[in-house]
C-alpha cells in the first residue's frame, strides 16, 4: 500500500469514527429528557408538588402497565442514546420501539384515563411535536446507518 493510500485510509476511517455533532446533541438531549420525565413521575407519586383534580384523578388511576410503559419508554430513548453514543446500528432499532411504545401507551391512556383532559391542547400539541421529534432521530440515524457511520 502506498503512502498516499494509506493518508487516504486513515482519513476516512477517522471520519467514520468521529461522532457527528448530532450524535451528542440527541444523547444529551435523550439523557436529560428521559431522566427529568422520570424523576417527574417520581415527585409527582411522592406528592412533592400540588396537583390539579383532574391530575389528581389521572395519577390515582394509573395502573402498574402504566408506570412500566414509562419506565419502558424512558429505558429504550436511553439505551438508544448510548448505543447512538457508541455508534451501533441497534441504536436505529431501540428508538423505533421507543416510538412504537410511546403510541402504545398513548392510546392506552387516552382508552383508559382522563389523558386528554389532564393534559389538554397545549399537551396535545406537545406530544405530537414529541413524535415528530422521535421520528427525526430515528431518519438521522437511519443517515447514519446508510452512510456507514453505525456499525
Amino acid at each position: 500500500m502506498t503512502i498516499a493510500k494509506k493518508k487516504v485510509s486513515k482519513k476516512v476511517l477517522k471520519k467514520k469514527t468521529k461522532r457527528p455533532v448530532g450524535v451528542w446533541l440527541i444523547s444529551l438531549f435523550y439523557f436529560f429528557s428521559c431522566s427529568w420525565t422520570l424523576l417527574s413521575f417520581l415527585i409527582v407519586y411522592l406528592r412533592l408538588v400540588p396537583l390539579t383534580a383532574a391530575q389528581e384523578t389521572y395519577f390515582s388511576n394509573l395502573t402498574i402497565m402504566d408506570y412500566i410503559l414509562t419506565i419502558g419508554i424512558g429505558g429504550l430513548g436511553i439505551a438508544g442514546a448510548v448505543s447512538l453514543l457508541q455508534m451501533k446500528k441497534r441504536a436505529t432499532q431501540l428508538f423505533i420501539m421507543s416510538l412504537a411504545l410511546n403510541i402504545v401507551s398513548t392510546i392506552w391512556h387516552l382508552v383508559k384515563t382522563n389523558f386528554a383532559e389532564v393534559v389538554g391542547g397545549v399537551g396535545l400539541v406537545g406530544y405530537v411535536i414529541g413524535i415528530g421529534m422521535i421520528v427525526v432521530v430515528i431518519l438521522y440515524c437511519l443517515r447514519l446507518e446508510k452512510k456507514g457511520y453505525l456499525s
